[in-house]
């Protein structure tokens, strides 16, 4: 097997021979590899075979479940904003996938999130992959003004409920967080450690973490207008390995004005355990249009409604 390959990860050409051993695999056999592996090395290794040799790599791709899947359908997303080749890789993958009949995408959407504060600005660009059978994946890229190293997170979900989320910069995974049966598994890799403990939460948790703007689609989701009123959730702040309460409001259509634009949206306020309010106005899919906490001088604007 070639799980040695990955112990001297930085080797020459290391990936370019897993990923020939792994085209030389049946399809079955490929998949159960790539699911051992760690989320980066899947990337790396599945990545390079589809440069290698895109027929095999989409018939692993329906080999592997669904989430997984997804993951790296979501990471190509992101990765499609670096190149033309990025952008080509993501085309050729989608075209193959159609003519093996490969049907894991139900939905695909994705924006871009200007961040306006006292002390920042950023952009937050995400995606969110929603397959059809209740299995999404959102991944998203950040950087702010204040900081060079770009901010990217991965957040896999069953029916808008968190699976696995992870963050990375520079390359590097620095928080982790695995949940089940009421546990959140929360890995957090500091500049001279790293520590992992298991953090009991409510059993119906969610995730919203900070600077994580496109996450509240997630909370939104979880809205019940048919019930209205306001609903109370339990989530869980990756950053800093605490489980906090939000309680949502529907308060109802209102009209907001975009780049100069009128827009239709749906006007939400949310209060978390902290006491901050955030005001939310969302379209029909409860992606943010606009996002403001008035306490703290934040504003986010959804930047590509403004720019079509």
């Amino acid at each position: 097997m070639t799980t040695q390959l990955f112990n001297e990860f930085n080797h020459p050409g290391a990936v370019d021979q897993a990923a020939r051993q792994l085209a030389s695999f049946s399809l079955v056999q490929a998949a159960e590899w790539l699911g051992r592996l760690t989320e980066r090395e899947r990337e790396d290794l599945f990545f390079t075979l589809c440069r290698l040799d895109l027929e095999k790599a989409a018939g692993i791709l329906g080999q592997l479940s669904h989430d997984r899947g997804l993951e790296l359908l979501g990471e190509l997303v992101v990765r499609r904003r670096e190149s033309e080749s990025w952008r080509f890789l993501d085309t050729a993958l989608q075209q193959e996938l159609r003519r093996q009949s490969i049907h894991l995408v139900g939905r695909v959407s994705s924006s871009a999130l200007t961040i306006e504060a006292k002390d920042k600005r950023g952009l937050e660009r995400f995606s969110l992959i929603e397959g059809p059978d209740g299995f999404q994946v959102s991944t998203s890229g950040s950087r702010f003004e204040l900081s060079s190293a770009e901010r990217k997170t991965q957040l896999t979900c069953w029916e808008w409920r968190p699976l696995r989320y992870r963050v990375d910069r520079e390359g590097e995974e620095i928080v982790r967080a695995t949940f089940g049966n009421g546990t959140v598994t929360w890995r957090v890799k500091a500049p001279h450690r790293t520590f992992e403990k298991d953090i009991s939460v409510h059993d119906d948790i969610g995730v919203l973490d900070n600077f994580t703007w496109h996450h509240f689609i997630f909370l939104l989701k979880r809205y019940n207008r048919g019930q209205g009123d306001e609903q109370r959730f339990h989530v869980f702040v990756p950053s800093i390995g605490q489980e906090i309460a939000a309680r949502v409001n529907f308060v109802g259509p209102e009209d907001i004005t975009l780049g100069g634009v009128t827009v239709p949206a749906h006007y939400y306020g949310v209060e978390l355990t902290t006491k901050t309010l955030i005001e939310i106005w969302a379209d029909d899919a409860r992606t943010p249009l606009r996002l403001q906490v008035r306490s703290q001088g934040l504003k986010v604007v959804n930047s590509e409604v403004i720019s079509q």
